[in-house]
């Protein structure tokens, strides 16, 4: 299983990278032609300076199994299943995490780890038919052949591609005994360098169009952001009923 982590103006600070390398495995960065060189890993140049576009280049670009993350996740594991207590990942938890997740690739379209907001309100050890983010762990070859893309919209493509995968009948598994979580989109580097309110919103109405009936608008907005709600319980009774 390949392992690419999209990047950009971070050559510095890879959070997720150096957790990977220190645990022993291999990464390739992929960054925009005009980024700077990025050390301890195989580097893919693309001609991509979003996300989405980005992570459309990948998919384009390699046939196989393999996970694509966000590059500044830190990684932790779940205690127990009743609440939220945790420790970080070890170099050894993170390579049978990333085991796990190549073993499940063959009963599975789409594996994620979940975020850690919330994390009590989802079932033990995995859920799905919801919202996964960050990372995304699957077969080239399937996503191709369904015509599943990231690149339709200029934010949130992770929800985007989640109910392309679903809508098309895919497999689902967001693990829930290992968590992520990341700086937020505020931090140097990456999607700050060109995610202005203006492309956010953008972005939302794009979904929103994409998905009729699934993905709505909500009327308050945040610091001048529009906000969407996505009726997941909605597209798993449309996906299966197109199904039977």
């Amino acid at each position: 299983m390949k392992i690419f982590i999209p990047t950009r103006g971070r050559s510095d600070r890879q959070i997720t990278g150096d957790s990977l390398v220190s645990a022993g495995l291999d990464v390739t960065y992929v960054v925009n032609h005009d980024d700077k060189p990025y050390p301890d890993g195989e580097t893919m140049i693309v001609n991509a300076p979003r996300i989405g576009p980005k992570r459309q280049a990948i998919v384009d670009g390699y046939d196989g199994p393999m996970i694509m993350l966000d590059d500044d996740l830190r990684f932790k594991v779940r205690l127990d299943k009743e609440n939220s207590r945790t420790r970080r990942c070890e170099p050894e938890d993170l390579r049978r995490l990333f085991a796990e997740i190549e073993r499940d690739l063959a009963d599975y379209d789409l594996i994620g780890v979940a975020d850690q907001y919330r994390i009590n309100d989802h079932p033990w050890p995995s859920y799905t038919w919801k919202n996964q983010r960050s990372i995304f762990a699957f077969d080239t070859r399937w996503v191709k052949e369904k015509g599943i893309r990231f690149d339709r919209c200029h934010v949130a493509e992770d929800t985007d591609v989640t109910m392309q995968v679903l809508g098309a009948g895919g497999r689902q598994k967001v693990k829930t005994d290992y968590i992520q979580g990341d700086v937020g989109r505020r931090g140097p580097g990456g999607c700050s360098t060109w995610r202005t309110n203006e492309i956010h919103n953008e972005g939302i109405h794009q979904i929103c169009d994409l998905w009729p009936g699934i993905a709505s608008l909500l009327p308050r907005r945040v610091e001048g952001r529009v906000r969407m709600m996505v009726r997941w319980k909605k597209l798993r009774e449309r996906t299966e009923g197109a199904a039977s």
